[in-house]
């Protein structure tokens, strides 16, 4: 059965509803959901062992074999796959769609997000630098001037980047949950209706990363501290010539502690699919109560008129 998603309320109600579902819920949800979270868990844990060992082979100045970037390949897909079922999963739990239908959309805005995330993460430093590259060989400014303004410019380009990539969050999740939504309204009507209400959307992300700060910091640390002693000893085995110190079962306990905490975080993941969702409902109800408004509005008008 649907949730009660299509509502108008606040952010803070947003946040509090998926809060309340997620707590109240917890076994229902935990018995829907456990098996893609599980398998999220698998494949998180094993890119981070394939990290580590990158991680080792960095250090010790080796390069790159074909097997290991045909692994960190396989793993990354492995991901991309993983997160795209442990979404449908979750998102299932709140809509009324077939989970093969949510499937097919999720995996449309998963690729639409890697598209996005690699032209951010390239575009901003290949313009600044061709820019800062132009103002040296054209002595337009000095050295240390291109510099400053390379940083300055990059910081330009990541705050635009933000304020229209934002309005994305209303229209993929718009293209997962409503059937009738077009490939096409990702970027043009769900883009629109997102960037109106940009505010909403991105006070929504904002008090969601305050809330999920802490529980990722607490159940994160533990593995920081692993992962930390683990390339600390590595680096003074190879550069300072010391033993192994750590333990024979450190390698299992990393990877079994990987797999607790990575499955504990899955569902304060479950919880940020959960308010997104919401503030999509929410924004949904309020945009629908705004197209009554002037259509009430427009009537009174053609009545007065006559």
């Amino acid at each position: 059965m649907e949730k009660n998603i299509y509502k108008n309320r606040s952010v803070s109600a947003c946040i509090k509803s998926s809060f309340d579902e997620l707590i109240m819920n917890f076994t229902t949800i935990f018995k829907k959901t456990w098996i893609g979270n599980l398998v999220w868990t698998i494949s998180t844990t094993f890119i981070l062992l394939i990290f580590a060992q990158l991680g080792r082979m960095l250090i010790k100045n080796e390069p790159l074999s074909l097997l290991t970037m045909l692994l960190l390949l396989c793993a990354f897909i492995l991901y991309c796959l993983t997160s795209i079922y442990m979404s449908s999963k979750n998102i299932v739990y709140l809509i009324e769609q077939p989970l093969k239908t949510v499937l097919k959309r999720i995996s449309v805005t998963t690729l639409i997000a890697i598209i996005v995330s690699i032209a951010v993460l390239l575009l901003p430093f290949i313009v600044s630098d061709i820019v800062t590259h132009w103002l040296i060989t054209s002595k337009v400014t000095s050295v240390l001037t291109a510099i400053i303004l390379n940083i300055v410019l990059l910081g330009v380009f990541f705050i635009l980047i933000f304020i229209f990539v934002l309005p994305l969050s209303y229209s993929l999740t718009d293209y997962i949950c409503n059937i009738n939504s077009k490939f096409k309204n990702i970027f043009f009507q769900g883009y629109r209706t997102g960037l109106r209400y940009w505010g909403k959307l991105f006070l929504s992300q904002m008090l969601t990363t305050l809330c999920c700060f802490i529980p990722i910091l607490i159940l994160g640390l533990p593995l920081f501290i692993l992962f930390a002693a683990y390339g600390v000893n590595l680096h003074n085995m190879i550069y300072m010539g010391d033993p192994d110190k750590l333990p024979g079962c450190f390698t299992l306990l990393m990877i079994v502690s990987t797999i607790i905490i990575s499955f504990l975080l899955s569902y304060v993941y479950t919880f940020i699919i959960f308010v997104n969702i919401h503030t999509f409902g929410a924004i949904n109800q309020q945009e629908k109560g705004d197209k009554k408004f002037v259509t009430a509005e427009k009537t009174a008008h053609e009545l007065t008129g006559k």
